[in-house]
């Protein structure tokens, strides 16, 4: 059996590190690898971050892109 671990599995499983390294420590995220599904299905999970910890998750996703603090590179 396989048993496939997708990226957005980990970042749910560290969530609280990652809310505080993006929140309370200015860190930046690079999202890299094929275009679809991942880099939605990513941004997603840290707006849902975002919004259980009291924030507004798409506003916190837009204003980490517009800091340059969320960058994209995605290939087909």
């Amino acid at each position: 059996m396989i048993f496939q671990i997708y990226v957005q599995n980990r970042i749910e499983e560290y969530g609280n590190e990652i809310w505080n390294l993006l929140k309370n420590n200015n860190g930046y995220l690079f999202i890299a690898g094929k275009a679809g599904d991942m880099p939605v299905e990513v941004t997603a999970c840290i707006e849902k971050i975002a919004d259980e910890n009291g924030e507004n998750g798409k506003q916190f996703i837009q204003m980490l892109e517009a800091k340059g603090r969320l960058q994209y590179e995605t290939w087909n």
